[in-house]
C-alpha cells in the first residue's frame, strides 16, 4: 500500500485538540514531501548545533550501563520557567478517559491490563509517597488510548501527552531539549533496501520502554490511574504511578533511544561493519539488513539479535526474501505474515515485490479540510505517484487561491471537479520489483527535470545497457504568490534534480562504495542549461544567481566524491519529468515512460542524440563558506538589488500611534516565542532586536515603556532602510551623525553644553520625504491642527528632518480640516502703531486683555448646560490664562477675575470691549460696596486698575486676544468634533490643556539650524516646564493597581487623552 492507514481503522479516544492533530499530520506530510530535495547551499544553524552538542555531552556524561540495561537522564533546558505539576489536568483527563472507556468495557479492561503488565515488568512503578519529591521536577502526564486494529502486534496503544499545559505555562516537552535528529533518512533507507540481493526487516519490541530512566527523573513522568475499575473516581480510588523507562510522548524520547543504541554500537560491539549498518538502517525501532548471500544475511541477523539482547532489547518480527533465515532464528521472532510494510510501503517477501496503490475519497459536503486530509493521507515517500497526484494538489492550490475557509462547503462545480480527480486516481495499483537493478558494475544515474506553469518535477533512474528503472521522483507546485518565467522555473527544476542526484548518491554510496558513479542531468530548457554553463559575469538576477551557485556547489561536492556529473539537453517529448508537471490519469500511468525512463537510456552512450553542456572549469565557492571574499561577493551582488520593505504596511495603519501599538504586539509575540529557545539563540535575537529587552510580556494596554520600545524599533528599521552609507557620508559635515546606545542615528548640534534634554541637543535623524517623516509630521500637527511653526517646534523636540518646513507646509496645505477653517476670506483694515503696553518690557500679566468666548455645552444631570470661557492674555509675553464660567453674568466674571488675580497677580491695565458685564464690573471694583468687601477686591482696588475699552464696533483693536480666541476655538472644535457631550470637569480639563498648549507655542521662526532654540510664552514664568500629561509617551502607568487606576477610569482617561495625544509639550528646552 502507498497510502496511510485509513481513519476508519484507527480509533482514537484522545482528548487532544484537532488543531494539534492537524498540525502534526501536515508537518509529517511536508517533511516527507521535501525529503531528498532540501536546499544544499545555506547557512548552518550554529545555535542549534551548539545546543545539540551540549545535549550530546550531557547524555554521554550521564548514561550508565547496568546489569539490567542502560540508564539515562532527561536533558532539561537551563533556566527554564517553573513547571506546574499538572495534576489537575491529569485528573481531568483521567475522568474523560474512564467515561469514554466505560462505553466499551472490554477496552477498559485491556487498558487496565496494560498497566498491570507494565508494573509487573518493572516498566512503571507505584509512587510510595506522592507528597515526597525525589527529583528536580515533579510532573503528572495525562494519557489516552489509541486503537489500531490493522496492526499485527500492538492493537491498543496508550499515548502519553507530555505537551499538555496550563495557559501561559510551559509543558514538560517545553522544558526538555529535544536533542539532535540522529535517525537516518527514510528515503535513503528505502533506496538501500532496493539494492542488495537479500534483505531482512525486523523491529524492536517496545523500544522506548527498554531504556531505563534514572531515579532522579522519574517523578517528572508521574501519571494517574484508578485502583478499582468499577468504583467512583475519588482521591481514595486514584493511585499515582510513574515510569521507570523512557516513555513515548516525550519529545526527547527518540533521541534517548537512538543515543543509547549508538552508544552501545560505538562502545560495546566489536563488529564495526555490522554496527555501522545497523546505525545507518535503524529508524526508531525498524531495522533493515542487507546482504549479497544467504549466509551473510543469516549471520548479520543472528548477530544483530545478540547485540540488541545485550542492550536489554528484543529484536523480533523478522521477515526476509531468504527462506532459510526463518530456520536460523527462534520461531517466536519471525513475522506471522509474508506481507509486511517496510517504512510505509507494502513488501511481499515471497514475490520480492513492492506493492503501491492509491485511494482517496469523495464527499457530498466537500470542504477544503476534507481535500487536504485526503491528499495528506497518501504516503508517497519516493515520489513514484507524482504524476498521478499533481492534479489533486493543483485543485487544493486553487482552493487556497479562492480563499475558501477550512470547513466551508465547496460549490457544486468544484465538487464535480474533485469527483473527476478521484475517479482518475482511485484504484491505481502497481507492483515493482524490490531490486531496482541486476548488475551494479555498469550502473549510472539519470535525473530528468522539467517545469510548466503548474509545477516543477524531477525523476531519477538507475540504468545500464540492458534496462532502466525509476527509483525516486519529486514534484512541487509553482508559487501562487509570485509569477516566475518559464526559464526560471526550468532552472528551479534543474536545481531540484541536482539536489535529488546528490541525495541518491549519498544514500546508496554505502552499498556500492567503490563504483565510480556517472550522473546525467537532463533538461529540455536550453536557456537554463546555457545560464548554467556560461562563464560570463553578466548579472542574471537574484534567483538565477542563487540557483546557479547552488548547482555548481553540488557538482563540486560530487566531483570530490569521485562522481562525474554531465548536463544534457533532451527533447520535451522524450522527457519523462514532463508527466510530473502536467499530470497523468491512472490509465495513462500504467504504461508510461515515467516508470522506465526514455528508451535511449538502455542504449550505448555513443548512440544518444543529445547535446552536452559542460560547466565552467573554475572552482565554485564552498557551499557553506564563511570567508570574507565569498560574503562580499554575495553582498555586492544582492545588496543593491534587494527591494527593501518597511516594518509595517503603513497603508493599512491610520497613524504612527496605532502603528506603535501594532509593533508592541509584534514584539510581545516574538518575546513569547523566545521562551522555547535556548540561551544562545535568545542572546543573538536580543542583540539583533534590543527593544525586546524593554518590552513587557503582559497582555494589558501598552504602557509608556512599551510604546518607546516600539518607537525605537520603527525608527531603527527606517534608518536601516533609508540611511545608507553614502547618504550618511553626504550629511557628515553638516549634521555630524552618530549612533547612540540604542543604535539610533542622531544629529549632533552645538547645544551640547545647554541645560536641555538629550533629544533636543541631539535629535534623532529621520530621512526626509519618507513614510515615517510624514507620520511624524501628522503626529506633531496633532488633533488640534496647529500651524507650521508650532508643528516644526514639536518635531524639533525629538527629531531632525532635513527640509522640514517644506514638508510641513505641504502636509498642512493638504489637511482638509485646516483648509476648511483657514481658507476663509477676510479683508483686514489698515492697522496703526501698537500701543506702548504692547511693545515695551513688562512683567508677565502686568498688562492684559480679556474677553468672553463660547465653549461646547456640557452634560450635567441629563441636562445640557451652556458654558463660556474667559481669556486673560498678557499683551507683551502673549501668555494666556483661561477660566470656565457658566454665564456671562457680572458675579461670574468677578469670580473669574478673582481666580486670575489669585494665581497671576493684579494687572495694571485691562483691555476689553464694551460688554455690559465688563462695564458693571469696573463700576463695582471702583465703588467697592460693603457687600463685596474681600481681600482680593481690596487689593485690586488699591492697585487702581485702569480699564482700557476699545472703540465700539472696532473689534480689531482687541485683535491680540481675538486671535488667540480663534486658536482656542479651532483647537477645541477640531479635537471634540463629532464627540459626545462631555461633563463639566472634562470641559475644564480640555480648556486647561489648551491653555498649556498655547503657552508652549513658539514665538520665533523655526530655522534649519540646530543651534537655535525658539522662545515660548511659558518660558517667561517657568523654565523648562513640562505641560503635557500623556501616559503613552511620557510615563508608565501601573495598570496592575486596581485601586489607584481602575479599569473604568483608565478607559475614561484614554478617551480624553486620545484627542490630546498629539499635543506634545512644545519648546521643551
Amino acid at each position: 500500500m502507498c497510502e496511510m492507514p485509513p481513519e476508519s481503522e484507527t480509533h482514537s479516544f484522545n482528548t487532544l485538540s484537532n488543531f494539534d492533530d492537524e498540525l502534526e499530520r501536515w508537518d509529517k506530510y511536508w517533511t516527507l514531501d521535501s525529503a531528498g530535495i532540501c536546499e544544499f547551499t545555506g547557512t548552518k544553524c550554529n545555535e542549534k548545533e551548539a545546543t545539540n552538542e551540549k545535549v550530546a555531552k550531557f547524555f554521554e556524561d550521564t548514561i550508565q550501563r547496568r546489569k539490567d540495561g542502560y540508564y539515562v537522564r532527561l536533558p532539561y533546558k537551563e533556566n527554564h520557567p517553573p513547571l506546574p505539576s499538572n495534576r489537575a489536568i491529569a485528573q481531568k483527563r483521567l475522568h474523560s478517559v474512564i467515561h469514554l472507556l466505560n462505553k466499551t468495557p472490554l477496552l477498559l479492561r485491556d487498558y487496565d491490563r496494560t498497566f498491570v503488565e507494565q508494573e509487573d515488568k518493572g516498566i512503571i512503578e507505584t509512587v510510595p509517597d506522592p507528597a515526597v519529591k525525589t527529583g528536580p521536577v515533579l510532573h503528572y502526564i495525562p494519557h489516552q488510548p489509541v486503537i489500531t486494529p490493522h496492526k499485527q502486534t500492538t492493537k491498543l496503544r496508550i499515548v502519553f501527552d507530555a505537551s499538555a499545559h496550563f495557559r501561559d505555562n510551559p509543558s514538560l516537552n517545553d522544558i526538555l531539549h529535544q536533542g539532535s535528529l540522529i535517525l537516518p533518512e527514510l528515503y535513503a533507507m528505502l533506496l538501500r533496501f532496493r539494492i542488495s540481493k537479500y534483505v531482512a526487516i525486523a523491529d524492536v519490541e517496545k523500544a522506548f520502554l527498554q531504556v531505563h530512566l534514572h531515579k532522579l527523573d522519574r517523578d517528572a513522568t508521574r501519571f494517574l490511574w484508578v485502583k478499582q475499575l468499577d468504583a467512583a473516581i475519588t482521591e481514595d480510588n486514584i493511585k499515582v504511578l510513574r515510569f521507570t523507562r523512557v516513555t513515548f510522548g516525550l519529545n526527547v524520547s527518540p533521541y534517548l533511544l537512538g543515543g543509547t543504541i549508538q552508544h552501545h554500537l560505538r562502545n560495546a560491539v566489536l563488529d564495526s561493519a555490522l554496527a555501522d549498518e545497523i546505525q545507518e538502517n535503524l529508524y526508531v525501532d525498524n531495522l533493515i539488513l542487507s546482504a549479497e548471500t544467504e549466509e551473510e544475511l543469516i549471520a548479520k541477523s543472528v548477530n544483530a539479535r545478540k547485540i540488541f539482547t545485550e542492550m536489554g532489547m528484543n529484536l523480533r518480527e523478522f521477515l526476509s526474501n531468504n527462506k532459510n533465515l526463518k530456520n536460523a532464528l527462534p520461531e517466536e521472532t519471525s513475522a506471522k505474515s509474508n506481507t509486511q510494510k517496510v517504512l510505509g510501503i507494502v513488501w511481499n517477501s515471497e514475490l520480492d515485490e513492492l506493492n503501491i496503490s492509491c485511494k482517496i475519497a469523495s464527499s457530498e459536503n466537500l470542504t477544503k479540510r476534507f481535500v487536504a486530509r485526503q491528499i495528506a493521507s497518501i504516503f508517497d515517500l519516493l515520489g513514484w505517484l507524482v504524476p498521478l497526484l499533481i492534479t489533486a494538489k493543483k485543485f487544493q492550490q486553487d482552493l487556497w487561491k479562492q480563499k475558501f475557509q477550512w470547513d466551508t462547503v465547496l460549490p457544486r462545480e468544484l465538487g464535480e471537479r474533485w469527483q473527476d480527480i478521484v475517479q482518475n486516481i482511485n484504484g491505481f495499483q502497481r507492483a515493482l520489483p524490490r531490486r531496482s537493478y541486476i548488475n551494479p558494475e555498469k550502473l549510472s544515474l539519470a535525473v530528468f527535470a522539467d517545469a510548466s506553469e503548474v509545477a516543477i518535477a524531477a525523476c531519477a533512474y538507475l540504468f545500464n545497457t540492458t534496462n532502466s528503472a525509476l527509483i525516486m521522483g519529486r514534484g512541487k507546485l509553482s508559487s501562487i504568490k509570485t509569477k516566475t518565467t518559464i526559464p526560471k522555473l526550468e532552472l528551479n527544476a534543474l536545481t531540484m534534480a541536482a539536489r535529488l542526484a546528490l541525495s541518491i548518491t549519498r544514500a546508496m554510496k554505502s552499498r556500492i562504495p567503490d563504483y565510480p558513479w556517472t550522473i546525467y542531468l537532463f533538461s529540455d530548457s536550453q536557456i537554463a542549461l546555457s545560464w548554467l554553463s556560461s562563464s560570463r559575469k553578466t548579472y542574471l538576477g537574484v534567483l538565477v544567481e542563487n540557483r546557479i551557485r547552488e548547482i555548481r556547489n553540488i557538482v563540486h561536492c560530487l566531483n570530490d566524491e569521485k562522481v562525474t556529473v554531465n548536463f544534457c539537453y533532451i527533447n520535451t517529448t522524450e522527457n519523462p519529468a514532463d508527466a510530473g508537471t502536467r499530470g497523468l490519469s491512472k490509465n495513462e500511468m500504467e504504461a508510461h515512460t515515467w516508470w522506465t525512463g526514455p528508451s535511449f537510456l538502455s542504449q550505448p552512450l555513443e548512440t544518444w542524440e543529445t547535446t552536452f553542456y559542460p560547466l565552467p572549469t573554475e572552482k565554485p565557492s564552498s557551499a557553506n563558506s564563511d570567508s570574507p571574499e565569498d560574503i562580499t561577493i554575495i553582498n555586492n551582488t544582492l545588496a543593491e538589488r534587494i527591494i527593501v520593505h518597511e516594518l509595517l504596511d503603513w497603508s493599512h495603519t491610520k497613524s504612527l500611534s496605532s502603528g506603535k501599538r501594532i509593533v508592541v504586539l509584534l514584539l510581545r509575540f516574538i518575546k513569547k516565542l523566545l521562551r522555547h529557545m535556548d540561551e544562545n539563540a535568545k542572546q543573538r535575537i536580543f542583540t539583533n532586536i534590543p527593544e525586546l529587552r524593554k518590552i513587557g510580556e503582559d497582555c494589558n494596554t501598552p504602557n509608556g515603556q512599551d510604546i518607546r520600545a516600539a518607537r525605537s524599533a520603527i525608527i531603527r528599521n527606517h534608518q536601516t532602510l533609508y540611511l545608507t552609507k553614502e547618504y550618511r557620508k553626504s550629511m557628515e559635515n553638516t549634521l555630524r551623525l552618530f549612533k547612540d546606545c540604542d543604535h539610533l542615528w542622531r544629529s549632533r548640534g552645538r547645544l551640547g553644553n545647554a541645560n536641555l534634554n538629550n533629544n533636543t541637543k541631539s535629535p534623532i535623524f529621520i530621512t526626509p520625504n519618507t513614510i515615517l517623516a510624514r507620520l511624524l509630521i501628522e503626529e506633531a500637527h496633532g488633533t488640534y491642527h496647529q500651524g507650521t511653526e508650532h508643528t516644526i517646534a514639536t518635531i524639533r523636540q525629538n527629531y531632525w528632518i532635513p527640509k522640514l518646513r517644506q514638508q510641513v507646509r505641504k502636509l498642512i496645505s493638504h489637511c482638509v480640516k485646516c483648509r476648511r477653517f483657514n481658507a476663509l476670506p477676510y479683508h483686514y483694515p489698515e492697522m496703526t502703531d501698537l500701543p506702548s503696553r504692547r511693545v515695551q518690557r513688562y512683567r508677565p500679566f502686568q498688562h492684559i486683555g480679556l474677553d468672553f468666548f463660547d465653549l461646547p455645552p456640557c452634560a450635567e444631570n441629563d441636562c445640557t448646560i451652556k458654558l463660556y470661557g474667559c481669556i486673560f492674555t498678557c499683551t507683551v509675553t502673549r501668555l494666556i490664562h483661561l477660566e470656565v464660567v457658566r454665564s456671562m453674568a457680572t458675579q461670574e466674571f468677578i469670580n473669574a477675575l478673582r481666580r486670575f488675580v489669585a494665581r497671576r497677580g493684579v494687572p495694571e491695565t485691562i483691555t476689553c470691549d464694551n460688554a455690559p458685564t465688563f462695564l458693571l464690573s469696573a463700576n463695582i471694583l471702583k465703588n467697592q460696596p460693603l457687600s463685596l468687601q474681600r481681600d482680593i477686591l481690596r487689593s485690586v482696588t488699591d492697585r487702581e486698575i485702569q480699564w482700557k475699552r476699545i472703540t465700539p464696533y472696532a473689534s480689531w483693536q482687541g485683535g491680540f486676544y481675538e486671535r488667540l480666541i480663534k486658536s482656542i476655538k479651532h483647537a477645541l472644535y477640531k479635537a471634540l468634533r463629532g464627540n459626545n457631550r462631555r461633563s463639566f470637569d472634562d470641559i475644564i480639563t480640555f480648556v486647561t490643556e489648551v491653555e498649556a498648549c498655547l503657552n508652549s507655542r513658539p514665538l520665533t521662526y523655526q530655522g534649519s539650524e540646530l543651534e537655535f532654540s525658539s522662545i515660548r510664552p511659558a518660558g517667561f514664568i517657568h523654565h523648562d516646564i513640562v505641560l503635557t500629561l500623556e501616559p503613552t509617551e511620557e510615563m508608565a502607568i501601573d495598570e496592575n493597581d486596581p485601586i489607584t487606576f481602575p479599569l473604568n477610569k483608565r478607559k475614561h482617561f484614554s478617551i480624553d487623552t486620545k484627542s490630546y495625544r498629539h499635543f506634545d509639550p512644545h519648546m521643551k528646552r
